[in-house]
């Protein structure tokens, strides 16, 4: 932050006195060189209809990536920033900037994962981090608390509220091979009722492949109401536009009927040479979302809150996968073509919680009881028709509650009851698979601080899950959905100015036909 200050001047053989005047200027940029203050170590976190917790107070290992990292390292997407978290990765099929977000090695799943202040969210779509406030990864499994779900983890993203004070940032950019950036963030008081937050980034140019093309354009636009003292209305709205062509496509190996493959893998090749990615290949995602959410301090110590979103994601994909047919690295060259992976997602979601602090029976109780679910539709590509090829519907109810024992003592317990109904439907519109499950998620913990800022936890869970739709021979078909169970011993100390967690964990997957 710059500043000017005024110290006393003489003037001919009069001297006029005058007071220290320090003036603040606009600043230019938000970015803040100590990450220990401005949010880099964040040691309180949410989880859930658990609500706020310190970290060292939660049975789970939970990373937290604040906007003080996205910007220091001018990150555009997920892709960018999860690098820093260990255990944390996204899958490459299709592209790191629309891959599937997941832990510890586990396949993650397209919504069932990934939240914006806490409603579902497609994840397997571009996502602008300039937009949220921080990122929060739960590792492993935790069905209990988000509805059925894969072990994988849950991403939970923050999006930027308005500020209470006036808030501007501008920034431009400019890259080496020639893209241009400019970024703005603003925030505030409109009065004392409004508050407003807005977004907005324009870019174009070349990425670091001669003659390719990366473009994008967003606009987010946060607007709190408050409407009484305990009660707040946020709404939000994002318009997301992500364009990628002339990139590497994808190579091919062939195998042999042993599931040998043929030819000896090469080097890698020089991804930044244009030969490598066609410059008709590519992709333009956008996304469209609109969110609400009501909250409301019913008294002192009871909280509810209720919320809604809307998203639409469309992703035109064009790629190239060339086949090796030597063992000198040599290949057959595709012809560019549509990919077959979905071309639009739609979604509906929507929570509701109420949790409240109580004692009876002599102890301390953090109770969480609600609910959360979502509607999901997936559209396939018949030609240059876009049909619905599966309908997915979830609904959860859950109850929670985490009971001190005394200062050294506590235990977590949640449970939800999930129905899961999907169907899946051909070009023609019937119906070529559809199920109607429902079951029970449950997971326990008891965590133990001999110090206060030390804790051991352990605990065990076992979460319903759902299969992803299927594609075969042009049909989609649904699988019955199946189980994941998880053990897990962990660990952790905050200091000053480092945390340090540790886990052993062991999960089984299975759909009583195959065990993981």
């Amino acid at each position: 932050m710059a500043a000017i200050v005024v110290f006393p001047l003489a003037l001919h053989a009069d001297v006029y006195k005058l007071d220290a005047v320090e003036t603040t200027a606009i600043q230019a940029s938000m970015v803040n060189n100590d990450g220990i203050s401005d949010g880099f170590l964040d040691k309180n976190v949410t989880v859930g209809p658990l609500g706020k917790k310190k970290a060292i107070d939660t049975p789970y290992q939970i990373n937290t990536i604040p906007k003080e990292l996205s910007e220091n390292g001018q990150a555009m997407g997920l892709e960018d920033v999860v690098k820093y978290i260990p255990s944390a990765q996204i899958e490459y099929r299709g592209g790191a900037d629309l891959g599937r977000p997941q832990t510890r090695g586990m396949r993650g799943e397209v919504v069932a994962n990934s939240f914006w202040d806490g409603l579902h969210i497609v994840s397997t779509t571009a996502t602008a981090m300039e937009m949220f406030d921080d990122v929060q990864i739960i590792n492993g499994l935790a069905g209990a608390l988000y509805g059925p779900t894969a072990p994988s983890g849950i991403y939970s993203f923050t999006r930027k509220r308005p500020t209470a004070d006036y808030e501007n940032t501008v920034k431009m950019t400019y890259g080496y091979k020639g893209y241009g950036e400019a970024m703005a963030d603003v925030g505030g008081m409109a009065n004392d009722a409004i508050g407003y937050r807005a977004v907005v980034i324009g870019g174009d140019g070349e990425g670091y492949v001669d003659n390719s093309a990366l473009r994008r354009k967003l606009v987010s636009l946060g607007l709190d109401f408050h409407l009484t003292d305990r009660l707040t209305l946020e709404t939000n709205f994002s318009y997301y536009n992500y364009i990628k062509e002339g990139y590497s496509g994808s190579y091919l190996m062939p195998y042999t009927a042993l599931g040998v493959a043929k030819y000896t893998l090469p080097d890698a090749f020089d991804a930044t040479d244009k030969k490598y990615g066609p410059n008709n290949g590519g992709r333009e995602i956008t996304t469209t979302t609109y969110s609400t959410k009501l909250k409301y301090e019913i008294a002192d110590n009871w909280h509810a809150e209720a919320g809604y979103l809307n998203q639409r994601a469309d992703r035109d994909m064009y790629i190239s996968s060339s086949t090796f047919n030597s063992n000198a690295g040599t290949y057959t060259p595709a012809v560019v073509k549509v990919s077959p992976m979905a071309a639009r997602f739609d979604l509906d979601s929507w929570m509701g919680y109420v949790t409240t602090e109580q004692n009876f029976l002599g102890l301390e109780h953090d109770l969480a009881l609600g609910g959360n679910g979502y509607r999901w539709d997936i559209y396939g590509a018949d030609g240059s028709r876009r049909y619905v090829s599966s309908t997915t519907d979830v609904e959860s109810l859950t109850l929670a509650d985490t009971i001190k024992l005394n200062d050294q003592w506590q235990t977590v317990l949640s449970t939800s009851k999930s129905w899961i109904d999907k169907d899946a439907y051909a070009t023609t519109g019937a119906t070529t698979s559809e199920i109607d499950n429902d079951g029970y998620s449950y997971a326990a913990s008891l965590i133990y601080k001999p110090l206060k800022n030390l804790s051991f936890y352990v605990t065990y869970a076992d979460s319903l899950q759902q299969f992803d739709p299927v594609t075969y021979l042009n049909k989609t078909f649904i699988l019955d959905p199946y189980r994941s169970k998880q053990y897990e011993i962990g660990s952790k100390l905050s200091l000053d100015r480092v945390d340090l967690s540790a886990a052993l964990f062991s999960n089984q997957t299975s759909n009583g036909l195959s065990r993981v």
